[in-house]
């Protein structure tokens, strides 16, 4: 039975979701169906293999669109019957981000959708058994430790703190259009800048292609593709041992990676940088790398990547967390200006890095007191 007690659970312009009180969640989860639970409050207990839901405003007005698949939310919701159970946050306004999930689940033909009625901490406390032993979030130093040069140790991120609140609009870049063409996606490895490649394992593996792009650094963001290349001197590897999910803290490489980068550059060498599938984490490091030295928003700086390659899927955690770089770095998008087209390339303003290329010039070096770590 469905019960309609508990706090209200309206939630303006959404579609229509069941509310469901503790005991009905609690006899879903029971009954072996399944269900996906998807948590969009800022804080408190977690339910036992419940998702939190805290989109990044670039990933947001994706999902707005209809431009976000919900399986990079949930990989749950890839099947078209699992049953779908939203829980609001704790003072839910029209711009919640519940309301737009729901839209989002409804406009993608997920039907059987309820609200959780009850506060969270009022089910566990009825149903204990369903509590989350230790959030997923909280958990994010499970990476193997990586050795770190001096001043580079990065603290861990506050993922509770990722949600933007102001829309993001930042300054109109004069950049090339992509050709266009059926596929969007492109051969690897992908030019993001003269020096800097993005690709996947099996652009990793081919040291033919290495060579004819003339790539020899490579950051290597998985913790089990072998650096295929190393008894050759020359090829220079760095390791960020980590996979795709919630549980890793990329943050606290960008540093590593892009000193790395940049040592890559003055050697007037490329560098690619790969994971398995060249989408998600690979794309994380990449996006730091503009953020920090083109002083790109997250936006920017994903929209140039995305006209590169229009199969980037990044985790929405690690856009997370770069959401927290780019306000550790004090971006501030100018509000008002042109956002950036999707189907921007970063042709135009990685030749030569010319100030020319931009409408707003960002700057093209830093000075060696510039701060790259979030203990400076």
């Amino acid at each position: 039975m469905v019960s309609m007690s508990g706090p209200s659970t309206s939630i303006q312009g959404t579609t229509e979701a069941q509310p469901i009180d503790g005991n009905t969640l609690n006899e879903l989860i029971s009954s072996g169906k399944e269900v996906c639970i998807l948590d969009c409050r800022t804080r408190g207990s977690s339910l036992k293999n419940s998702t939190r839901v805290r989109l990044p405003h670039v990933l947001l007005r994706r999902l707005q669109s209809g431009s976000l698949p919900l399986t990079n939310i949930s990989s749950r919701l890839v099947d078209d019957g699992v049953i779908v159970v939203v829980i609001p946050e704790e003072e839910p306004t029209q711009g919640a981000q519940s309301k737009d999930v729901l839209n989002a689940l409804k406009k993608q033909g997920k039907q059987t959708l309820f609200l959780l009625a009850d506060g969270v901490e009022s089910v566990l406390d009825q149903f204990p058994k369903l509590k989350e032993c230790q959030m997923m979030e909280s958990n994010m130093m499970m990476n193997p430790p990586s050795p770190k040069k001096k001043g580079e140790d990065l603290r861990s991120l506050n993922l509770d703190a990722l949600r933007i609140e102001n829309d993001i609009e930042g300054p109109g870049l004069n950049l090339t259009p992509m050709p266009k063409t059926n596929d969007k996606r492109q051969t690897f490895p992908v030019q993001i800048l003269p020096h800097l490649y993005l690709g996947n394992a099996e652009t990793a593996e081919n040291k033919e292609l290495l060579d004819s792009y003339g790539i020899h650094y490579i950051i290597n963001v998985t913790s089990n593709l072998d650096n295929f290349f190393e008894d050759d001197s020359r090829f220079h590897y760095l390791r960020i041992s980590v996979d795709d999910n919630a549980a890793y803290n990329l943050t606290q490489f960008f540093p590593q990676a892009i000193d790395f980068i940049d040592e890559a550059e003055r050697e007037n060498e490329g560098c690619l940088v790969h994971c398995l599938a060249g989408i998600s984490r690979s794309v994380t490091i990449c996006l730091a790398y503009l953020m920090f030295t083109r002083k790109w928003s997250l936006e920017e700086a994903y929209d140039v990547v995305l006209g590169r390659n229009a199969s980037i899927a990044p985790n929405f955690h690690f856009m997370g967390q770069l959401s927290d770089y780019e306000r550790f770095l004090g971006i501030q998008p100018k509000k008002g200006s042109a956002s950036l087209s999707p189907c921007c390339g970063a042709e135009a303003s990685s030749a030569a890095r010319p100030p020319s290329a931009c409408l707003t010039p960002p700057p093209t070096s830093f000075p060696k007191n510039e701060k790259r770590h979030f203990d400076e």
